[in-house]
């Protein structure tokens, strides 16, 4: 028996913070993967009936789904589960660190990612899956894991519209070179930064232009 008094420093700490964040951001995950899949069921079990949703999947309207997309939707959707019941079992034994969450959400992009190539690309609106990821990620409240979810998001639609164009051409006959995909991938990456920074500084205008003026009437106006 450690009679000194020290025990009490021995008890290994629990960040409860970073286990109820990650187990709400999970049960987001897991119900935004189920609803996305019954969507797709729905599509596929009567194109008539998911016309009206195929936009939202990004297939074209009227078409049934061919077998084998239907084959690899499937599969990425049980895989992106799994991977949700994995973490559930982590949290369950008080086992979550950086660096799972970390994982976790680098495997979010790259599940979301491989949906996307077999839909529309980054022209779909299924894109919009990445802010959600960018918004799970900040109920972490780790800035660094912000930071890296934020290039991996501006970073890959440019990487799946560089991959549907070099499919599209090799279906066309045509062969592209390495040099010509290293510059497909960088001026589709330019165009989302700039398209970015665009949206992001007109929104800090519109935010922080009405407050700088309420501070200065407050300066020339005091009570």
């Amino acid at each position: 028996m450690d009679l000194s008094g020290n025990s009490d420093s021995q008890i290994p700490t629990i960040d409860w913070q970073a286990i109820d964040a990650e187990q709400r951001v999970n049960l987001i995950r897991i119900s935004a993967i189920a609803g996305f899949y019954l969507i797709h069921l729905w599509h596929v079990a009567s194109p008539v009936l998911g016309a009206a949703t195929a936009s939202v999947l990004g297939f074209e309207a009227g078409n049934a789904v061919p077998a084998n997309v239907h084959l690899s939707v499937t599969l990425l959707c049980l895989g992106w589960l799994m991977q949700s019941f994995a973490v559930h079992l982590m949290i369950a034994q008080r086992r979550v660190s950086n660096g799972l969450v970390t994982a976790v959400t680098l495997g979010d992009l790259g599940w979301l990612t491989a949906i996307l190539c077999l839909s529309s690309g980054p022209a779909g609106p299924m894109v919009a899956g990445y802010f959600l990821i960018i918004i799970l990620t900040g109920l972490r409240f780790d800035l660094r894991l912000v930071r890296i979810t934020t290039v991996g998001v501006l970073a890959l639609p440019a990487f799946i519209r560089t991959l549907l164009v070099v499919c599209r051409r090799k279906m066309l006959g045509k062969t592209v070179s390495t040099k010509s995909k290293v510059g497909l991938y960088l001026g589709s990456f330019s165009v989302t930064l700039v398209v970015t920074g665009v949206t992001v500084f007109a929104s800090a205008a519109t935010f922080f232009l009405p407050v700088r003026r309420y501070n200065r009437l407050g300066k020339h106006h005091p009570s």
